[in-house]
């Protein structure tokens, strides 16, 4: 059984499959690429999300 945390993370910290508000829902991520000053994401419905560096989001994530 797994346990789902909620963390803050940025774009340091977040991994593919966090789950993060954007857009006033909340969306997995299913891929990431490193940008000059941050991380580009792209969503599970395809819509792509620039975290900039020193910005946090609260992420739900799943723990084995």
């Amino acid at each position: 059984m797994s346990r789902i945390d909620v963390l803050r993370v940025d774009a340091r910290t977040i991994r593919v499959g966090d789950v993060v508000p954007v857009g006033g829902r909340r969306r997995a991520v299913v891929d990431m690429a490193a940008r000059t000053r941050g991380k580009l994401l792209t969503l599970e419905d395809g819509r792509t999300f620039l975290l900039a560096e020193g910005r946090f989001l609260k992420a739900r994530r799943t723990a084995p």
